[in-house]
């Protein structure tokens, strides 16, 4: 890498944080970079698997807009220093800290952050430590998703968190903090959004006056922070009622009730369209610090700190609990499953959408049997980004594949499926190369790398044909 050139003016903020971890600005190639000084020593970087593999993630993430560039490491003094681009105004949780942000920015970064972690997810790498204090700001006010450390790749092991856990319980989804040891997931990743969203949205951390401990069992139990905005125009109030929308679909108790991130990703660039005249060149994006009524607390200073959480009612006394409907499924309840399915399907649910449609697919009730009706719910679903859902809507193509038809659709959502982790579509995938099936030009590599991510999560097919070929997957 070139020199790294000291600033030709001399700032105070050239330098941020506190030795030995400070970060320090310099320019290389005539760009301001952000150069953060590390103890790993040249060899470490040759030989460790863990630091290669943490350089491998940021490289990787380089390409993507929303996600803070890495250019590489250099020398400082002889020290290796990590160069990253350079984020003018810090972190979006220093910038809420000095300057209120208007409502219809909050929109344009929520969406751009989205639009980042669906990147990661294409990349299959989980960030595992979503918060305001890990998205950097520019100086035109782009977010930058930043600080990988605990980063890793979906199929990877997770991550125990020992010293970092005081913190970010409160962004934790409730079955991590049931469990600690439990896998980390893309529903983890997707209620940690969520709880980000509030952040953002009222510019403070969650649950900032629970102990710890409090917040564990509080969130376990279906308790969130409370979502009040204070008072504003008509025009921002439907605003925030839909941005209120995308975090009570994010932050559910259920993981499997959550939406996805693409669906997610919808509802932000819709309600970012609808808002779009908002924005103004010569009005600001930022106001001096508690100008706006973010949550009411402006109008009412006697607010009682208890006021400030909910316990939700559809926790404590569901309608018609999804997971009870699945195990109805699996004991061969059908009706009552179906009755649970239908329920929330009506209320947009995506996992039961799934459900129903293969019902009605697969005619698991007498006289329920609508193969139209089950394939476009599969499909509605699938486009949410459903990894079962993508894998069965593929599977309705099969007879139309037969006559030569749908080929690249079926290839389309079963690559999705298999990209979402789902480990039948990752074997069927890797079949279908391995083998040059379905006139699918044959790629015995492609083919080996689905095969060896099923054999991963023990789909026993994956495991039988790898073992067949004397190909290890471990």
């Amino acid at each position: 890498m070139k020199s790294l050139l000291l600033p030709a003016r001399g700032k105070p903020d050239n330098r941020r944080g506190k030795f030995p971890n400070f970060v320090e600005k310099r320019t290389l190639n005539g760009q301001e970079v952000a150069c953060k000084l590390t103890s790993t020593t040249d060899e470490e970087m040759e030989s460790n698997t863990r630091v290669q593999g943490h350089l491998e993630i940021l490289m990787k993430l380089s390409t993507c807009n929303h996600i803070l560039r890495f250019y590489g490491v250099s020398k400082i003094d002889e020290t290796n220093a990590m160069v990253f681009e350079w984020a003018q105004r810090g972190t979006l949780k220093e910038l809420y800290e000095l300057k209120d942000i208007q409502w219809h920015y909050k929109v344009q970064i929520a969406l751009k952050i989205c639009r980042g972690l669906i990147f990661l997810q294409s990349a299959e790498i989980l960030h595992h430590d979503l918060r305001c204090e890990n998205i950097l700001m520019t100086e035109s006010l782009e977010p930058k998703i930043y600080n990988f450390k605990l980063a890793r790749h979906t199929f990877d092991k997770t991550t125990t968190l020992k010293g970092e856990i005081n913190d970010a319980v409160r962004w934790l989804a409730p079955e991590k903090l049931s469990n600690y040891k439990s896998k980390y997931t893309t529903q983890c990743e997707i209620f940690s959004f969520g709880v980000l969203l509030w952040e953002l949205a009222f510019e403070k951390i969650p649950y900032r006056s629970l102990e710890v401990d409090k917040i564990r069992d509080f969130v376990i139990k279906g308790g969130r922070e409370r979502i009040k905005f204070g008072n504003s125009t008509s025009e921002i109030s439907k605003l925030q009622e839909a941005y209120k929308q995308i975090i009570d679909d994010t932050w559910k108790n259920n993981p499997q009730e959550r939406i996805s991130f693409l669906k997610a990703l919808d509802m932000l660039e819709e309600l970012y369209n609808s808002i779009n005249h908002m924005f103004d060149e010569n009005l600001p994006a930022l106001l001096e610090d508690k100008s706006l009524d973010l949550d009411g607390s402006k109008a009412i200073d006697d607010i009682d700190d208890d006021d400030e959480f909910v316990l939700p009612d559809d926790f404590t006394v569901p309608a018609i609990p999804l997971d009870e409907g699945i195990q109805a499924h699996k004991k061969g309840e059908y009706q009552k499953a179906w009755n649970c399915f239908e329920y929330h399907a009506k209320n947009g649910n995506t996992l039961a959408k799934c459900w129903k449609g293969r019902y009605l697919w697969d005619g698991y009730l007498d006289g329920i049997k609508e193969r139209d009706d089950g394939r476009k719910l599969l499909k509605e679903a699938a486009d949410e980004g459903h990894a079962d859902a993508q894998l069965f809507y593929a599977f309705t193509l099969k007879k139309s594949m037969n006559e030569g038809k749908n080929i690249d659709t079926f290839i389309d959502y079963i690559t999705k499926a298999a990209k979402g982790n789902n480990e039948v579509a990752q074997y069927n995938l890797g079949d279908i190369y391995y083998k040059g099936k379905l006139n699918i030009p044959k790629d015995e590599k492609e083919g080996i790398r689905w095969l060896k991510m099923a054999a991963l999560r023990d789909n026993t097919r994956a495991i039988k044909l790898l073992n067949e070929k004397g190909i290890k997957y471990i």
